[in-house]
């Protein structure tokens, strides 16, 4: 139920869109996106490691990468890649895909390639500076990204928020099913869910979000938890950390200036905070993308 309620406000930003020639340069570790990556392989193969999981990317293969995961990837001779880089929220703000556990690595159905070249012909201009994630020219494309650009068509908008859709499908079939809920209780997830994302900077506890929706807050603990299997705090941590990581690497504020805008109400807390998300201190994890 709060899957199909939010599915219907899906929200596609598309930021690149491109076929790639890859060869054994193509060997980067560590990569912290602030979007998502859909991959999708004509011929060669590669090899991605995504946080303590290894992937190996062959003929056929359909790949995604969540935002803010941390992953590494090698192409140990040759590759060809359909690339996509995007945003997919729900509700204005509700990233899709950080809902439910699905399965990132999938067989093609036969058409991708085909799918993919027509996204290219719709958007021509949407290819990256480089290929080098750590080249600063790299996470300048991505912030300066605009979608869509004022000059593109309707009709050109419908169809491509229409392939983007097919090629997702498959990952959306293989997101856990829960036990249905009922409808009251799905628009309370969803409420607790926007006030959320919305107000990371302000000072939320599990009590504050149940009187937002009238519940006991161990009843909305537990029916959060029943939806998407994490506790509302720790969506909460994840999402401010989200946000943090955001900010290092798109301003210079301080590490204060951070902690507090993404409400963690001091320093010390939000370092051990992002320590225990990302497994690496903030400092680490600013170092890492300069490198």
């Amino acid at each position: 139920m709060l899957l199909q309620k939010l599915i219907n406000s899906l929200e596609i930003n598309l930021m690149q869109v491109e076929m790639m020639e890859l060869g054994h340069w193509w060997n980067y570790h560590n990569i912290s996106s602030l979007f998502i990556r859909l991959y999708y392989v004509p011929a060669g193969e590669a090899f991605i490691t995504l946080g303590n999981q290894n992937f190996h990317l062959k003929p056929n293969s359909l790949f995604i990468i969540p935002a803010f995961s941390r992953h590494s990837y090698q192409c140990p001779k040759y590759m060809k890649l359909c690339s996509i880089h995007m945003t997919c929220n729900c509700q204005g703000c509700i990233d899709l895909f950080s809902l439910r556990k699905f399965t990132l690595l999938l067989e093609g159905r036969g058409n991708e390639e085909q799918l993919f070249l027509r996204l290219m012909e719709l958007n021509p201009n949407r290819k990256l500076p480089t290929y080098d994630p750590k080249n600063p020219g790299y996470s300048r494309y991505h912030r300066q990204s605009e979608y869509p650009f004022p000059d593109e068509s309707i009709e050109d908008i419908m169809e491509t928020q229409a392939i983007m859709r097919m090629l997702l499908v498959p990952f959306v079939k293989t997101m856990k099913v829960v036990p249905e809920t009922s409808s009251i209780n799905t628009e309370r997830v969803i409420k607790v869910l926007e006030y959320i994302e919305t107000n990371l900077h302000a000072p939320i506890d599990l009590k504050s979000l149940s009187e937002i929706v009238g519940v006991h807050p161990t009843y909305l603990s537990d029916m959060f938890s029943r939806e998407l299997g994490i506790r509302p705090i720790a969506f909460l941590n994840k999402k401010r950390v989200e946000r943090s990581q955001l900010l290092l690497l798109t301003t210079h504020k301080s590490y204060k200036a951070i902690a507090r805008e993404c409400g963690f109400n001091n320093t010390s807390y939000f370092h051990r905070t992002f320590k225990k998300i990302t497994d690496m201190t903030p400092r680490q994890y600013q170092k890492q993308l300069i490198q």
